[in-house]
């Protein structure tokens, strides 16, 4: 038994449907379940690298079996898929851990672009879910900075890496760490920030003032859903000072700049 994505949906032909969507695509090997009791024993059995994962599967919780699953010792990254794409569910979803949240009136590009997202480290959200973890935080501007203070040099630098947008790889590339060595680094920033994600790490950083690095024109630009809806909705018209890249200073995107999208298939995928 060989995949690397799972779809899990009680509604087997829109399950089978996504099954042949990413079976279609070079670097996917889908494989479909439509039982929540499935869940558990088929990501064991196949240590995918990621789950899409529905909300209501019968009588079993969708985001329940995502707090389970990114919980693991090798965990998969989970990206939500629902029709209760309400921002409550939004949330609870990123607070269980899920990398990735949209609903299913999403495109099937848009679908295939956030598994992809997800599975190099990325995240991939919506305006509205950004604008309300933007907007919930109580307390004074030095207040809300105050955690990024907690953070060592390189925690904060790897932060603004993430709100510039760089995935785990891509990050290790830039600083010449490897990526687990980043992971334990994006760990530590998520529990000194108190958030429960690397999302949620996103949001407490671009609250703090944190804002995402314009790659000069000689860098080759990296998949980066989640800067494309910072960029509309909180860098137009800003002024920050500029910093080196890989400097862990953040630097403003120009208006109307938007980083490569969709996400395109790996270079030599199969």
């Amino acid at each position: 038994m060989s995949a690397n994505l799972v779809i899990v949906d009680d509604h087997r032909v829109f399950c089978q449907g996504l099954e042949a969507v990413f079976a279609a695509e070079p670097d996917f090997e889908p494989m479909a379940i439509s039982s929540s009791d499935q869940v558990l024993p088929t990501v064991t059995a196949c240590t995918p690298d990621t789950v899409l994962m529905d909300v209501r599967i019968g009588r079993a919780n969708g985001i329940d079996l995502t707090r389970r699953l990114t919980a693991m010792s090798s965990p998969p990254a989970v990206v939500v898929l629902t029709a209760y794409a309400d921002t409550a569910t939004a949330i609870e979803a990123i607070r269980a851990g899920a990398a990735g949240f949209l609903p299913k009136s999403a495109s099937v590009q848009q679908v295939i672009c956030a598994v992809r997202a997800a599975r190099l480290g990325g995240s991939w959200l919506n305006t509205q879910l950004l604008r309300k973890l933007l907007a919930d935080c109580p307390g004074s501007a030095r207040s809300r900075r105050q955690p990024i203070g907690q953070l060592t040099a390189r925690e904060h630098q790897v932060l603004c890496l993430l709100v510039s947008g760089l995935d785990r790889n891509a990050i290790a590339n830039q600083l010449h760490q490897s990526p687990n060595t980043v992971r334990t680094h994006i760990r530590n920033v998520t529990v000194k920030l108190g958030c429960h994600s690397a999302i949620e790490a996103v949001a407490a950083g671009l609250r703090a003032g944190l804002r995402p690095e314009l790659p000069s024109a000689t860098e080759k630009l990296v998949i980066r859903p989640v800067p494309i809806l910072i960029v509309r909705l909180v860098l137009a018209g800003t002024r920050h000072g500029r910093g080196s890249p890989g400097s862990g200073t953040c630097r403003p995107m120009p208006p109307g700049q938007d980083l490569p999208w969709p996400v395109p298939a790996p270079a030599g995928a199969r």
